[in-house]
């Protein structure tokens, strides 16, 4: 059967790809990957991907050893992990910047893309005990489950007190609540939102989640609730909530692209007029910054936490894939009381102020129980003044 070949081209690769997920995500994924792949090969082997590939198809042909593809893994394994100043990678239309070390989650995801690529394009299978044991970033090396470090209470307020954009505002105020992942908060619709409840309940179906692995619920705290409320009123229930009405149709990566340039300049911005917050802070191992967009996710995470005195609730309330589980055995009811005693942490502009003493406690009960008797017996002496003298019926109602 000539008539049908064991290889696939690069573009019969993407299309695969595509069609295998209906993901523009994983379409990208791959592609990062095979240019750096070619950007190894060219720098170590002063050949394109295509011309090692080739010399590794000659061999295996003869041979079916996959000892070099294993060697030629693990070496662009170890370049991923170092700067190359001397490279420019496209960011954009027209931007560049130099290639630094790529995160553990990076190198597992380039690696895995290669070794298909191989597969596929190359008819070369690699054993997949050996690229565990040989190749693949171990769980020591991955940071899957480290969040950014997460930013403090002053931080915030001056990061979304210097939005002016409402929709912009309001995914932040969602994302410091809902420990929404900042992809996750631009897939929400108003449909996903129970207003009907207090506090409202924001559904992140198994679909616009990291990995779609299951389903998870959060919650809307005070600050945020009003706020998106309005976001939502004259938008369709199918419609993006955190997007522009010209953007409800954009492919996800190119609204989080334009969205996470919004970010980068808005924390240059800031940075420019205040030097009191360490922004732009790197990490010394993999070169990125301490803190950025997830950080917002790490400040919700952090109030559940110091609500609940709980690292592993906070974990599970963030949808931790190790964690989620854990939602399975808790009621509606339950989860709101995790939330509820995380909310007055997650508050950046006002305060839920909490009374534990009984004596204070009835002393309030007290105060509210008396007000609520002064505007009784307000409203009985405006009563006597209208009827005592013919106050017009349309304020008389107004009034009461």
């Amino acid at each position: 059967m000539d008539y049908i070949s064991e290889t696939l081209t690069q573009d019969q690769l993407y299309e695969w790809v595509f069609q295998s997920s209906k993901s523009q995500d994983s379409l990208s994924s791959i592609k990062a990957a095979l240019s750096n792949f070619d950007h190894f090969c060219q720098s170590e082997y002063s050949k394109s991907k295509n011309e090692v590939l080739r010399d590794l198809q000659a061999e295996y042909q003869n041979n079916r050893d996959t000892r070099k593809p294993l060697i030629i893994l693990n070496n662009f394994k170890t370049w991923l992990g170092q700067d190359h100043d001397d490279i420019k990678l496209s960011v954009g239309k027209n931007a560049k910047r130099k290639k630094k070390i790529s995160s553990a989650n990076t190198k597992k995801s380039y690696l895995n893309q290669v070794k298909k690529w191989l597969r596929l394009c190359g008819n070369i299978r690699i054993d997949n005990d050996d690229f565990k044991n040989l190749v693949a970033v171990k769980s020591a090396e991955s940071d899957d489950e480290i969040e950014a470090e997460p930013f403090t209470k002053e931080e915030l307020k001056e990061i979304i007190s210097n939005v002016s954009d409402p929709i912009r505002r309001g995914k932040f105020l969602f994302m410091k609540c809902t420990a929404a992942r900042h992809l996750e908060s631009l897939r929400i619709k108003k449909r996903d939102i129970d207003f009907s409840v207090n506090p409202p309940k924001v559904n992140f179906k198994k679909s616009i989640v990291k990995g779609k692995y299951r389903s998870r619920i959060a919650y809307l705290d005070s600050e945020a609730r009003s706020f998106i409320y309005n976001l939502c009123k004259n938008i369709s229930d199918d419609d993006y909530i955190f997007r522009k009405s010209d953007e409800q149709n954009l492919r996800d990566i190119d609204i989080r692209s334009s969205e996470s340039r919004y970010w980068r300049q808005l924390i240059i911005k800031i940075s420019q007029t205040n030097s009191n917050f360490d922004y732009l802070d790197k990490r010394d191992n993999n070169n990125r910054l301490i803190k950025r967009i997830h950080s917002i996710r790490s400040f919700a995470m952090r109030a559940i936490e110091m609500g609940n005195n709980s690292g592993e609730l906070a974990d599970v309330y963030g949808g931790h894939k190790k964690f989620v589980g854990k939602y399975l055995d808790k009621t509606d009811d339950q989860i709101v009381q995790i939330f509820k005693k995380g909310e007055p942490f997650m508050l950046v502009f006002s305060e839920i102020i909490t009374v534990d003493n009984q004596e204070l406690k009835d002393e309030y009960n007290q105060r509210i129980a008396a007000l609520e008797a002064d505007n009784q017996n307000l409203k009985s002496l405006l009563k006597y003044i209208i009827d005592s003298n013919g106050i017009d019926f349309k304020i008389k109602n107004k009034i009461e």
